[in-house]
């Protein structure tokens, strides 16, 4: 079933995407040209709960399967390496931070993910949570 859903896909769809994907590429290397690191939001929103398919963003009421890859697509799409960890707590739930680095800098991208996991504390942070909750 699963290989028959590639059927569904035009060779003019593929190599449109593919054009889409080189473009979306050459943009994050041009910013990554001058800097080490893009430090990100992992996703648009507060962590939901579980069974919640909508979450809110600015404000408005968005559909949960629609906007959870809008910060880990890129780093999907053009190959780059990316890393996310936690770095926080909003309303008791984890929020978590994306750190995308240059092809074959896999070792700037956990450096950079290492220092702030060391400056955050979460586990501190978490442990002092669940102490609350028991």
């Amino acid at each position: 079933m699963l290989f028959k859903l590639g059927e569904l896909i035009s060779a003019t769809d593929y190599l449109k995407a593919q054009q889409y994907r080189q473009l979306v590429k050459d943009d994050f290397q041009s910013v990554l040209n001058k800097v080490d690191v893009l430090i990100t939001p992992t996703i648009p929103f507060i962590a939901a709960k579980i069974g919640d398919n909508f979450a809110l963003v600015n404000g408005k009421q968005v559909d949960l399967n629609d906007e959870v890859i809008r910060f880990t697509g890129p780093g999907n799409i053009t190959g780059l390496p990316a890393l996310s960890i936690p770095c926080g707590l909003s309303n008791e739930m984890p929020v978590g931070l994306q750190i995308i680095g240059n092809a074959f800098r896999e070792d700037k991208v956990f450096q950079v993910g290492r220092a702030i996991e060391k400056n955050v504390d979460f586990e501190a942070k978490l442990t002092e949570m669940m102490k609350n909750l028991v």
